[in-house]
Order: C-alpha cells, then structure tokens, then sequence
C-alpha cells in the first residue's frame, strides 16, 4: 500500500553552488499554488476595479464584503481604523482562497505546508508588534515586556513569540489534516470504477469535498484572522492603559 501523501518535489535552487541545506529547498507544489492565489486575487481585483463604475451585482457583493470587516474590525477595536481593516479583510481573503484551492483540479492548499503558515503568523505577529510601537512608543513597548518586574522579561518574550505558533500551527493542522483524509478518500475509491460510482452516487465526494475543501477552509480562515484581530486588539488595549 504505497500513499504518497507527503512525498512533494522539491526545487533547489542552490546546489549548483554547493549549498544543498534543506533549509533552501522550495516546494514546487506550495510555490505554484501560492502564485496560483496570488493570481486569482490580482483577478478579482480587477473584476472589483471594473464593476466599481457599472453599480452591477458584483460591486454590491464586494461593498458589502468590505462592509462586513469594517464592522467586525470597528467592534474589535472601538475605533475606526483603516489600515487595520485593510490588513485583516487581506489576510482573510489570501486564506479564503489558498484554503479552498482544492477544490480546483490538480491543485493543493499551499496552507499545507508548515513554511506557508509560518510565514503568515510571522507576518501578523510583525504587523502586531509594528503597530504597538506606533501607538505608544518603543520605550513603553519595551517596558511593556518587563512587567510586573524584569526577571519576567523573557518569559514575556516567549509568551509572546508563542502567538506565532499558535496561530501557524493550528492552521497547519487543520488544513493538513483535512488535505490527508481527502487524499485517503480519492486513494480508496481510485481503486475501481465502482468505488468511483459509489463516491459520487452517494454524495460521499461532494460532502468531502464541499466540507474539507469549502467549509473547513473558510472556518480556519476565520479563526485565523479573528485571533489575528484579537491578539491585535490586546495590545493596542495594552499600549492605551500605559
């Protein structure tokens, strides 16, 4: 029984100098899927950007999606800001999409690799500390890590360097573990042509596919962006009380 779920090829751009590190070989799965995202936003982009003018269906579904950040974002921070909405409804929609690529023939969740996530958390965690700053200073900032004394400093530090794992992993997971049970099903029913019209008589592949292709991934989207908010949301409340 020979399941190749993890077995991804790798691009090393390097070993024609020597540096064969494993920490600079590039996953071909991951970096087609992401660009593949990156393209399909550029897209939507446009479509938005042209129905801006018309007043058509799809401006009133884009009006109301921003709406509905502006809203959550407003709520979470008592306050009315931009910049922050913008990075949240960006973050949640790359997710909403890199999570439900699936769903599109011969393509795979680039979520489901560790480095992506990792990279995302990096980058709400740096968007979050970046914005501290910016509201109460570096030096309060720094204070802020030596509370209640500064023998406490570096476990503040690992509490906070903790979000990253939180947040990188969890969706790791979810995504991963979703994408291996999808790819268990379409091992088992591959076998056969009965399977295959088993599958799809019983509705067993829409219910996977719809669930761990659709549903899943606009959940962990969501969680994704709201803990993002959250942890966002706790520091800007922390730099006021200083």
């Amino acid at each position: 029984m020979d399941i190749k779920i993890f077995d991804h090829p790798t691009w090393k751009p390097l070993d024609y100098f020597g540096i064969s590190n494993n920490f600079f070989y590039l996953n071909y799965h991951t970096l087609i899927s992401t660009w593949l995202v990156l393209f399909l936003l550029f897209i939507f982009g446009l479509i938005v950007k042209n129905s801006i003018t018309k007043k058509n269906r799809i401006y009133y579904f884009a009006y109301k999606y921003v709406a509905l950040f502006e809203d959550t974002v407003t709520q979470a921070l008592g306050a009315y800001k931009p910049m922050h909405i913008v990075f949240i409804a960006s973050l949640f929609t790359f997710l909403l999409l890199a999570n439900c690529l699936s769903i599109l023939p011969f393509t795979e969740e680039p979520t489901t690799d560790i480095n992506t996530t990792l990279a995302l958390g990096v980058t709400a965690f740096i968007y979050i500390q970046i914005m501290a700053i910016k509201k109460h200073g570096i030096k309060e900032f720094i204070k802020g890590y030596l509370e209640p004394f500064f023998l406490f400093f570096p476990l503040n530090i690992i509490g906070s360097l903790a979000t990253i794992i939180s947040l990188s992993f969890r969706l790791f997971g979810n995504i991963l573990g979703g994408s291996v049970i999808s790819g268990l099903w379409k091992y088992f029913i591959g076998g056969s042509v009965i399977t295959e019209l088993i599958g799809v008589f019983t509705g067993a592949n829409i219910l996977i596919t719809s669930y761990f292709g659709i549903f899943d991934g606009v959940l962990q989207a969501f969680v994704f962006s709201l803990l993002s908010l959250t942890y966002l949301s706790m520091e800007i409340q922390e730099s006021e009380s200083c």
